[in-house]
């Protein structure tokens, strides 16, 4: 196999372990599987969210890289058909009855529409943003599954994707965030900076481990594992 994404070593500090499930104050982080075993479901039972905003991998490679390098599939990592996960992540909103802002790759639009698509959206707008600090071009839809879509959308066209997850937050001012894929804790950091609870779900139990010491040094809450 080859090296794992262990990052700065949190993982020492926060020995997260696929399954597990950990809080610190209003930020509820848990690591699993969206192709596979996951509590996610469970818990967004008892800690409902009522906002999602998710950048998922931008293809196939990407995807099968996540899992190689987080180690979750042991010596035979599988390849992924993104648009599947893709088609998962939307169907979750759906279920859900939440207004999804999901991020995608330019070269990926069309497939990416492709599974609006398919999962059936009553209402989507889509804007240009740009990637990180390297400004790499990307796209940003809304898709609209509350109970009574509108068209309360702020100003997102040509910003950062931190400007963006920022302005989300502070304009809807949800209760609680979702996001099925939340790497190192971006969106988790934009919901605590907004003033907002979290659900991060991520598939790496190192990733996990990163967002869990960010989040202690923002909140100065103790991590539990629960």
């Amino acid at each position: 196999m080859s090296k794992l994404w262990t990052y700065k070593g949190a993982s020492k500090k926060y020995p997260v372990q696929t399954g597990d499930t950990w809080v610190v104050g209003k930020h509820r982080l848990i690591c699993g599987d969206l192709e596979g075993e996951t509590n996610l479901y469970k818990e967004l039972e008892q800690y409902p969210a009522d906002l999602m905003y998710v950048d998922p991998p931008w293809n196939n490679q990407i995807a099968s890289a996540f899992r190689e390098k987080s180690g979750v599939d042991g010596e035979a990592p599988r390849k992924v058909e993104v648009s599947k996960l893709i088609c998962t992540i939307i169907k979750i909103a759906k279920d859900r009855k939440l207004l999804l802002f999901m991020e995608g790759g330019n070269k990926m639009r069309q497939m990416n529409r492709d599974c609006i698509d398919y999962v059936g959206s009553p209402k989507v707008k889509e804007w240009t943003i740009t990637y990180t600090d390297r400004a790499i071009p990307c796209a940003l839809w809304a898709i609209d599954f509350r109970e009574e879509p509108k068209d309360d959308y702020p100003n997102l066209e040509g910003l950062s994707e931190f400007e963006v997850e920022t302005l989300v937050m502070s304009h809807y001012k949800p209760n609680r965030v979702l996001d099925t894929c939340g790497g190192l804790g971006g969106t988790a950091w934009g919901a605590e900076r907004t003033g907002c609870g979290s659900i991060t779900h991520e598939l790496s139990p190192y990733k996990m481990a990163e967002a869990i010491k960010l989040l202690h040094k923002l909140t100065g809450e103790i991590p539990k594992k629960v």
